[in-house]
């Protein structure tokens, strides 16, 4: 997802830095797969909210039937509001949390 008050292709690059790396990672530790999984800790504690910081009316109404989708209000599972924070977070924060790496036997 992008960011709602700046231009999306911030939110791209950030991507783009954050998946290299787990690519990188997931090659150095010889593992074939990497997927986001919510610890026991996280889902029971977590409360979900809007991905979006919008408040148009269509928004609303698609959120209040569940089809929008949702973010969490800690770690790796927040929006994203912010591209340098995102950035520094992409180039040099953890990318371990929050996630499964399996490797499966071809």
């Amino acid at each position: 997802m992008g960011y709602t008050n700046a231009s999306w292709t911030l939110g791209a690059d950030a991507s783009a830095l954050l998946i290299c790396r787990i690519m990188r990672d997931i090659i150095l530790r010889g593992m074939t797969s990497v997927a986001p999984r919510l610890s026991e800790e996280d889902e029971n504690g977590m409360k979900t909210q809007q991905i979006l910081n919008l408040n148009s009316t269509y928004l609303q109404e698609q959120s209040a039937r569940d089809q929008m989708p949702k973010a969490g209000d800690s770690g790796p599972w927040r929006p994203r509001t912010s591209y340098l924070r995102d950035y520094w977070n992409a180039r040099f924060g953890g990318i371990r949390k929050g996630l499964v790496y399996e490797k499966v036997a071809t």
